[in-house]
């Protein structure tokens, strides 16, 4: 047994704490909202830490804003406190990098304050990033360091951690001779504290590291430690602990061939963990004793236990891969919330949102992968002929290719975005660049009607850029799921009213009147989104009409849901234009009967925001004679 499996068992421990963990989270957030200055300082500290083994990067969050406040009172001591713990959130997010600058930040901080437990911290976090790394040697280096602090402060609980470290270096580089002399101080330490738990948590690693040995062990002395773990297990209540043991217990018996013994502790094992619920060391009793059924020859009894193990396997896996992608959004929203401060500090850098997002979902099909291949090999070796493993790959499978689906999806949004940026966003600046260079060059020769026309023309191109901006954002919030769909029940006529309120300077300056029906009409959508929707279309429909002409909106009552129309009578579309304009996501832009400029964006986000409410603009048209849009919504 590698000390990988008992680090996965040890792992379980600490979940038993979750719940009390998340009562105590609870307390701490409704206390971090009323809170001010220094104290909500340290409650961002305490929040982080807690977040440490339950949503590592919810618990960055509550960290830099901790940051902040430090930086700003000066507080040195929390100031390294808050880096100390970042470096262990990285590590959690598996951000070794990161992990290790953030650490040796706070030491030097640390150092600084003469803060020699800090340093002590420091050194232990440091040594476990090099554990991570693989770098056994250097983990040793920094353990050994903050052992020497430790002692010097005489906390004998921390000198006790320590040891756990050194040893379980050794343990894991398979040094398990030199591993064994700092279990035995440690297990000193946890005796004199009376921690019953972690002596017989050292007492396990001693146990699995000594029949490590090969040759060089005494079967009586890992016997010996096996019970002597179980019964303190036993005293404490601890029957997960139990089950640890019957399982290191089964795998020992196995190697030294005592097949009866060996049966006895894995069926003891499969009793126990499926008694208090204990589903992953379950899942993994499974594996081992069906491998010792094929071991000992008993084929059918193993087949049965496989099988087993396959039908949880894809149970726990359904529940880990939910978490993961739950772990990848809030990761996706902590790099978007970088990013947007990044935009403030230099709008240039805004395309990187979208390559970061790019980039977490490559590394997550590739995770994914990885993942789904190792399993297969390993029920593969075993029987070949296992139907539940066909259909296991062939919906893994599907979801690949839904993956692969919706990474197309998102570089053809980035391509668009970046298309509309370099062109339609480009074409106004330049303009309004050349006309207040002329302004600058010869202001004192322009009439006072000369420059009275450069200003309406700068002022049109920035209402052009402010309302292509502000599509863009829309567009941008609702691809990234920002825009949380939210139905409501409101009264429609007036959401139309307020829309034609607001283009009245566009419908006065080209003499166009608008007609609709002024009765009360009610729908359940999402308030925002639909009258996003009519913006676009109205302002379509203007731009494209004829001066001294009309529009009209419409709407009929179909089953459970309203049509609306809105009809412009203005220059129409070809057919060509038609197919065009009616693909979803398709980026068509066309200057209107006043050469008012547009970027297609909007008609890009009325086909998502529709898509919402399970509709679709419907386009009819023809030269000369108008268009007409339709599109149902839900009746109250």
């Amino acid at each position: 047994m590698r000390i990988k499996d008992l680090f996965l068992l040890l792992l379980l421990f600490s979940s038993l704490l979750v719940n009390a963990q998340q009562k105590e989270i609870d307390s701490l957030e409704n206390y971090y909202h009323y809170s001010q200055d220094a104290k909500r300082m340290e409650i961002c500290l305490e929040l982080s830490a807690l977040y440490r083994n339950i949503d590592p990067s919810k618990g960055l969050e509550f960290a830099k804003e901790g940051i902040t406040l430090a930086r700003h009172f000066k507080d040195l001591k929390t100031e390294a406190a808050i880096l100390n713990e970042m470096g262990v959130l990285y590590r959690k997010l598996g951000e070794l990098d990161k992990a290790m600058l953030y650490h040796k930040d706070a030491l030097v901080i640390f150092k600084s304050t003469n803060d020699i437990m800090g340093q002590a911290y420091c050194f232990s976090n440091i040594a476990s990033v090099n554990i991570d790394m693989g770098y056994y040697e250097m983990a040793l280096e920094y353990a050994n360091r903050s052992l020497e602090l430790k002692k010097k402060l005489g906390d004998e609980n921390q000198i006790a951690y320590s040891l756990r470290i050194i040893a379980s270096i050794y343990h894991e580089s398979g040094r398990y001779s030199e591993a064994l002399p700092y279990y035995n101080q440690a297990m000193d330490y946890y005796e004199r504290l009376n921690n019953k738990t972690e002596k017989a948590n050292v007492m396990l690693n001693k146990a699995i590291a000594s029949s490590s040995l090969h040759d060089d062990f005494t079967p009586e002395i890992v016997d010996s430690l096996f019970s002597q773990a179980q019964i303190i297990y036993e005293r404490v209540g601890s029957k997960y602990g139990v089950a640890a043991v019957h399982f290191h217990r089964a795998d020992w018996e196995v190697r030294v061939e005592n097949y009866t013994a060996a049966e006895q502790y894995y069926l003891k094992v499969l009793e126990i963990t499926k008694e208090i619920d204990a589903k992953v060391l379950y899942l993994k009793a499974l594996e081992k004793i069906s491998e010792f059924y094929e071991i000992i020859g008993r084929n059918q009894t193993a087949y049965d236990y496989l099988s087993e193990y396959v039908r949880l396997q894809k149970e726990l896996f359904s529940e880990s891969k939910a978490k993961e992608v739950a772990s990848i959004e809030s990761r996706i929203l902590l790099r978007e919330q970088e990013q947007e401060i990044d935009v403030l500090e230099a709008q240039q850098k805004t395309r990187n949102v979208i390559i970061v997002m790019i980039f977490v979902l490559l590394i997550a099909i590739v995770l994914f992968l990885l993942f789904f291949n190792q399993r297969y090999k390993e029920i593969k070796r075993l029987n070949n002929k296992l139907n539940d493993e066909v259909t296991h790959r062939r919906k893994s499978e599907e979801k690949l290719k839904e993956s692969e689906e919706q990474l197309k999806v998102l570089i053809e949004d980035k391509n668009r975005f970046l298309s509309i940026i370099s062109h339609d966003l480009r074409s106004p600046f330049s303009g309004m660049y050349g006309l207040i260079y002329l302004m600058e060059e010869q202001y004192d020769e322009l009439s006072d009607e000369k420059i009275k026309e450069i200003i309406d023309r700068l002022s049109k191109s920035s209402s052009q850029i402010n309302e292509l901006l502000e599509d863009l954002l829309s567009w941008a919030n609702l691809s990234s799921g920002n825009i949380v769909f939210k139905p409501e029940i409101f009264n429609a006529t007036k959401l139309i009213n307020e829309v034609v309120d607001i283009n009245t300077y566009r419908l006065q300056t080209k003499d166009i009147s608008c007609r609709y029906d002024s009765s009360t009409q009610f729908i359940r959508a999402d308030y925002f989104m639909v009258k996003t929707v009519f913006m676009n279309l109205l302002t379509n429909a203007i731009k494209f009409s004829d001066s001294n002409s009309q529009i009209e909106i419409e709407r009929e009552i179909i089953d459970d849901r309203i049509v609306f129309s809105i009809i412009d009578h203005g220059i129409g579309m070809n057919e060509d234009a038609l197919k065009k304009i009616q693909q979803p996501g398709k980026h068509v832009s066309k200057s209107g009967t006043m050469g008012e400029k547009g970027s297609g964006v909007g008609l890009l986000l009325v086909y998502d925001l529709l898509k919402k409410h399970g509709s679709q603009p419907e386009f009819s048209s023809s030269p000369g004679e108008g268009t007409t849009v339709k599109f149902s919504l839900p009746v109250k």
